[in-house]
């Protein structure tokens, strides 16, 4: 995840004890004295996050954030403003420039940091979030699990996918193999909320792949929960005609008509409870070697499998 900060302040203590805060936080900080300097080494360079001191010499912070948000390089880079004003109408113009969040001086670094963590952590969230589900992708996933393996705190590891999805899109269309793939993203969604709460994750990898992250024990009733609701919402998607009769028909790729039952999904389970899991792509292979397992034995209803071996 990209660490660099730019601070834009023209009082060189403030830039100082904002480095130094920081640096012991393992952010790479670059620092202007002046709005000209900060603008073009935002958009020289590739930063998480700028801060913005408002009253400048020169070109003020408000005429910095304009031109940043009219910049392809870094319209989307999250601003802190940082003032000795405060005043409401000063608050409205900047928010309405695209400000993100706003610090008072003088502020305290405690408060500061939670603001820049905070940001930095939904800026990378949204983009790698999916734009049809709206949940986040592979990185933010990956970064949850390695922050949990980091901390020593037990964690199991989901990984699902649609089985015969690509029947459902060849017999209905892409339009509805969308609503297939929005449905199971609110299933898993809605799922780790109920079961697992905020300590849950969901996270939409890419096409009908789909993971969550939980505590071991609730790790079941999370996989439980999602094949239950899934089966009944899938065939809801079909024709009555195809429901009733439990299949859509297809041509291979050979040209020949096949069979193809409801959709299902398959979730496979990678868990700290029976063995320790050191690194996210070690979890990784064995949740999605459950998953494939799943998936050969067929089925007509969703399965899940959790992996209780000791090595």
């Amino acid at each position: 995840m990209n660490s660099k900060i730019l601070i834009a302040d023209d009082e060189s203590s403030v830039r100082k004890m904002m480095t130094t805060a920081l640096e012991d936080h393992d952010f790479k900080v670059s620092a202007a004295p002046d709005g000209d300097r900060a603008l073009k080494m935002a958009n020289k360079d590739d930063y998480a996050l700028i801060l913005l001191d408002v009253r400048m010499p020169g070109m003020d912070g408000m005429e910095v954030l304009r031109r940043l948000r009219h910049s392809q390089a870094t319209r989307l880079v999250p601003v802190i403003l940082v003032t000795g004003m405060g005043s409401t109408d000063e608050k409205i113009e900047g928010l309405s420039l695209g400000a993100d969040d706003y610090v008072v001086k003088p502020f305290s670094m405690g408060e500061l940091m939670a603001r820049v963590d905070r940001l930095i952590k939904r800026a990378a969230e949204e983009l790698s979030a999916n734009p049809l589900t709206h949940l986040p992708g592979s990185p933010t996933l990956e970064e949850n699990v390695r922050g949990r393996i980091a901390a020593e705190k037990p964690f199991a590891l989901l990984y699902l996918d649609i089985d015969r999805f690509k029947s459902f899109n060849d017999a209905y269309g892409f339009a509805k193999g969308d609503r297939m793939i929005k449905t199971c993203g609110e299933i898993l969604a809605e799922s780790v909320l109920t079961v697992a709460g905020d300590d849950g994750f969901a996270a939409h990898i890419g096409g009908d792949d789909f993971a969550a992250v939980c505590t071991p024990e609730k790790a079941a009733d999370l996989a439980h929960r999602i094949t239950c609701l899934f089966d009944q919402a899938a065939s809801c998607l079909y024709k009555p005609e195809d429901r009733k009769r439990g299949y859509v028909e297809t041509l291979d790729r050979a040209g020949n008509m096949t069979r193809q039952p409801i959709v299902t999904v398959r979730i496979g389970v990678a868990t700290t409870a029976s063995r320790p899991l050191t690194h996210y792509a070690q979890a990784a292979e064995i949740a999605s070697e459950l998953k494939c397992w799943l998936k050969q034995k067929g089925g007509r209803l969703s399965r899940f499998a959790i992996d209780r071996r000791r090595a």
